[in-house]
């Protein structure tokens, strides 16, 4: 994903340990190794690894971007493996002419070579391949991640990934270095020496050099071992470049610029823009979870590969990552058009009550962070039918009722009441009191459920929910699903919103100070399922995200410490444990069904379920 940051921005949150969002980024924003060039007509042209060098164009840096044909289209003249699929394009300007230096290579291989290219004005079609540079070759280095500086018209290129790390050379011509000498200028001294993708870059009085640190490309890296953006700085364009403390980067120095944060992972792999209106701009990219859950979206407004309910939820992680993630505006409004138009025939109604009530959650989420009204009004609606599964006959707590699961009787034993189904009916209820125009309505409803609820005996011993009733209203001791200790959680910060009464809140405290409790002694302090690890399906998969998503509003309502610790000592498992990477592509970072790992396999249920609690991590940083 291609993103960037002003650098003074970044200087300003790196000092406070905290680091800015990415800018807004729309129409094809998915690359690697980003180079940004503005023209002097104002038109932005940014290149990327793969084909014969990916390129766009834009009116602005935060896009729309357009694809242009790549500069290269029948790939590099270097007779090397790797020819059609280039890495690592940096262009620059250099007296009426663009160059565009290139890599040639294979993963993990010194089988290397960097080529040039040139162009009169960096239109599609107008590039000419000059083909390698003639960079001596070595074991010391590995001759990819090319970057031009030109000073007092010497021509200074850095280079080099792993290995021996970051080596410049003085070039004999900007379109060769053949009998030049190359010398290292950063270095770190750890087992893999992982350094790359350098950029160099001159404000008086200093020149800059920039370097992603750490693992890009064979994901999952231990925490913090992944990639991530470093400066040293010299009086000189040769160096010796140190970081803020004055320590050399050729001896594991390095200042850090830009690191994993909120739903950036692995940062790196960019450059610097000296932009005339916007400043210096760093421009990098990143791997996120959401972009994961969207290559299962599909034409029909829903996610591939899972079932009805599940893709609610994912309707309503979309929003709930808009809600902390701005700069993801077009990527998730986009989401809810489609959705809606292509599933509204329906009302997003079905035979299940339970099904409904996810869907009628997802549009007041998508409500939320729009403030569409037709959003709202389609919760309304399908609520609204809900209305009609009011209809059990248990007594409790003086009211008479209870939701049916479904609208036609189970075979012989009749109509099923469950947890899921009533707390998502309260959920709704005390939400629509919160936005509806009629919001007396829904809080009497609400109020009146949630008697029925805390008074039927659908509890344990232990105050957690089991699955439902039996036929004669006495608790049928089921699972003590996630969802089912998670949903009323959201219901009654709601609640609790709606009139002012702080008792709902100590409802839902109670119950979740229970139930995470059971998993600080027995897992590690790591949500788990029954069905974990291996053995859940699409429908399981999602529980353990509705908790989450749950806790992290009744952490907002009451801002309690174990709320915040929990929910981010998951997220830090997810991202180390139950992660994986599966290339170069920007739909990387799948993410299983088992919080506390291993990973075995993906889908949208599990993408979405661990993104409730990485969001919800965000959620609690704030």
């Amino acid at each position: 994903m291609f993103a960037f940051i002003s650098l003074l921005l970044a200087s300003l949150a790196q000092a406070q340990t905290l680091f800015p969002a990415p800018g807004a980024c729309s129409g094809p924003c998915g690359i690697h190794d980003p180079a940004v060039v503005k023209r002097s007509d104002g038109t932005y042209f940014r290149f990327g690894t793969g084909g014969g060098i990916k390129a766009a164009t834009a009116k602005s840096i935060s896009g729309p971007w357009t694809a242009i044909a790549d500069v290269l289209l029948s790939g590099s003249k270097i007779n090397n493996p790797g020819n059609k699929d280039i890495w690592a394009p940096d262009v620059s300007l250099v007296g009426s002419t663009y160059y565009a230096y290139y890599s040639v290579s294979q993963f993990g291989s010194q089988n290397s070579a960097i080529g040039v290219a040139t162009s009169p004005n960096m239109n599609a079609g107008s590039w000419t391949d000059l083909g390698s540079i003639n960079l001596p070759q070595s074991k010391s280095y590995n001759t990819i991640d090319p970057n031009l500086i030109s000073v007092n018209g010497a021509n200074y290129l850095s280079f080099g990934s792993f290995w021996n790390d970051i080596y410049q050379v003085q070039m004999s011509s900007l379109t060769s270095a053949s009998g030049s000498s190359p010398r290292q200028i950063a270095f770190n001294t750890t087992s893999t020496h992982p350094l790359e993708g350098s950029f160099q870059v001159y404000r008086a009085p200093y020149y800059y050099l920039f370097f992603s640190s750490g693992i890009c490309c064979t994901l999952p890296a231990a925490t913090g071992a992944e990639y991530k953006v470093m400066v040293g700085r010299s009086s000189s364009p040769t160096g010796p470049f140190v970081d803020k403390s004055g320590k050399s980067v050729t001896q594991n120095g390095g200042t850090l610029v830009l690191a994993s944060h909120d739903d950036v992972y692995a940062p790196g792999g960019g450059g610097v823009l000296n932009d005339p209106q916007l400043g210096y701009i760093l421009h990098y990219h990143y791997e996120a979870a959401f972009d994961t859950l969207q290559t299962w979206y599909n034409s029909s407004g829903l996610w591939t590969g899972t079932d009805w309910w599940n893709a609610a939820n994912c309707l309503t992680v979309t929003a709930d990552l808009l809600a902390v993630d701005g700069n993801r505006a077009s990527q998730c409004q986009a989401v809810f058009t489609t959705t809606l138009s292509k599933n509204s025939q329906g009302g997003f109604l079905n035979d299940y009550y339970d099904d409904q009530g996810w869907w009628s959650l997802g549009w007041i989420a998508a409500y939320d962070v729009t403030k569409n009204q037709d959003y709202l009004q389609i919760a309304e609606s399908i609520f609204q039918d809900n209305t009609n599964g009011w209809k059990g006959n248990c007594t409790a707590g003086g009211v008479t009722g209870g939701m049916h699961w479904t609208k036609q009787p189970q075979g012989d034993t009749g109509f099923y009441i469950n947890a899921v189904t009533n707390e998502l009916y309260i959920s709704i209820a005390a939400s629509l009191a919160n936005r509806a125009s009629d919001g007396g309505k829904y809080l009497a409803i609400a109020q009146q459920a949630w008697t029925w609820l805390s008074h039927v005996g659908m509890t344990n011993s232990d105050g957690l929910f089991n699955d439902g009733l039996n036929a004669d209203c006495t608790n049928n001791g089921g699972p003590v699903y996630t969802y089912n200790q998670g949903i009323i959680l959201g219901g009654l910060v709601e609640l609790s919103k709606a009139t002012g009464d702080s008792s709902y809140l100590d409802s839902a405290t109670t119950l979740a100070d229970t139930y995470i409790n059971q998993f600080k002694s027995s897992n590690n302090g790591i949500l788990k399922e029954s069905c974990d690890p291996d053995k859940c399906d699409t429908t399981a998969a999602q529980f353990k995200g509705v908790f989450m998503r749950n806790l992290a509003k009744l952490y907002t309502a009451t801002k309690k410490q174990d709320y915040k610790d929990f929910i981010t000592k998951n997220a830090d498992s997810i991202w180390a444990n139950d992660r994986i990477e599966q290339g170069m592509g920007e739909t990387a970072n799948q993410l299983g069904d088992s919080y506390s790992g291993p990973y075995t396999q993906a889908n949208p249920s599990t993408q979405s379920s661990a993104m409730d609690a990485l969001i919800g991590a965000i959620v609690v940083s704030v």
